[in-house]
């Protein structure tokens, strides 16, 4: 009976009257009207702490105008269409626009290709899975083991992926959370998963420069990697689906946790591998090219092997930041910025040998 709005909008203005008469004014219950009001605009948003936010949805559900819903719910079911329909819709859209952004970011990443190629094989597996929940597996959670040397991407790829999975509805939040060894070290790895589940319904856990899990103390033979990965395992099991796991580090260390003994907390995840790699010189140079094309520029013949140069001079003072692809964009961008304070040629789009020389200061 409780659950009809016909028995409700009675309720609601009996209390409504009871309120006023017992209070004697009205300002109090404008002033819960005015709280509440504030509580729902921000539930909607999704900017409120899950039990705050669970709370909040079930009081909406039980207003006289609200007729079903789910708790937890990301959208709230009102007899209201239209009210019903925005909801949707803007959900609908934020994943969307989060899909897309990922995509785009990923799209072309040079010295990754193995690693989108693995998330592409899942995302095809998600989309496939008839009836499915979640990542569209058995186990309760997926751990991408993503390998490769410094500089390469790593961190950024696994911050993107986190909220391309919350694109495809897989995820019930974007968010990423850097579990790093100095987190790690001072804090039990159960009670700072129980922490970041008290946060938030969901997301991506990046661990990220993985390999001091697998390497022993001073004090002790035991390695972290055992404590973490069976806090780990419970915390999958409390919370099925919720969440994306994504360890990084050494090929060398990520591969002990696979063909290593030891590790049968491991059974309960999904284990995709994949890694990213150093770029070649030739990869540079088309990579460079295609960022100018980008902003409607082209190269002059003699400003290629300048380019070049720049190149292996980067490579010989082994600047580790250089062997990540984003490094190309800075070059370029400078190039660009120098061509620009030409003014008598401003209007030419071809990049010439002496705007490479002048950005980066060859002797002539």
């Amino acid at each position: 009976m409780f659950a009809t709005p016909y028995f409700r909008i009675p309720l609601f203005i009996g209390l409504m009257v009871l309120y006023i008469a017992l209070i004697g004014s009205i300002v109090p219950f404008l002033a819960v009207v005015f709280i509440l009001l504030l509580l729902f605009l921000l539930a909607f948003s999704g900017k409120l702490p899950q039990p705050i936010d669970n709370v909040v949805r079930w009081i909406w559900q039980r207003l006289p105008f609200s007729s079903q819903g789910r708790t937890g719910s990301a959208v709230v079911k009102a007899k209201d269409t239209t009210a019903k329909g925005t909801a949707v819709v803007s959900e609908k859209k934020r994943r969307e626009h989060c899909r897309e952004e990922a995509r785009s970011a990923l799209e072309g990443l040079l010295g990754a290709e193995e690693a989108l190629e693995s998330v592409n094989r899942l995302i095809n597996q998600i989309q496939h899975a008839a009836g499915g929940s979640g990542f569209g597996v058995h186990a309760k959670a997926v751990m991408i083991l993503l390998s490769g040397p410094a500089g390469t991407g790593k961190t950024y790829i696994s911050e993107v992926v986190g909220k391309l999975f919350y694109g495809f509805d897989v995820l019930p939040s974007s968010r990423n959370f850097s579990l790093t060894k100095n987190k790690l070290v001072f804090q039990d790895a159960g009670s700072l998963f129980e922490t970041i589940a008290s946060e938030t319904h969901g997301g991506t856990l990046i661990f990220d420069d993985a390999d001091w899990l697998f390497e022993a103390s001073a004090q002790s033979d035991e390695r972290p990697i055992g404590e973490v990965g069976s806090a780990l395992q419970e915390f999958v099991n409390e919370y099925p689906d919720n969440f994306l796991i994504v360890v990084n580090g050494s090929s060398e260390k990520l591969e002990e946790l696979i063909v290593g003994t030891g590790h049968k907390w491991l059974r309960d995840f999904h284990v995709i591998t994949a890694s990213t790699r150093h770029l070649e010189l030739n990869e540079l140079l088309e990579l460079a090219d295609r960022r100018f094309e980008e902003r409607d520029f082209s190269l002059e013949n003699e400003a290629v092997p300048l380019i070049e140069k720049q190149f292996k001079r980067e490579f010989s003072d082994k600047k580790e930041h250089f062997e990540n692809a984003f490094a190309v964009s800075q070059l370029v961008n400078r190039v660009i910025a120098y061509r620009s304070q030409d003014v008598q040629s401003n209007a030419s789009r071809i990049i010439r040998a002496q705007d490479v020389e002048g950005a980066f200061n060859y002797e002539l």
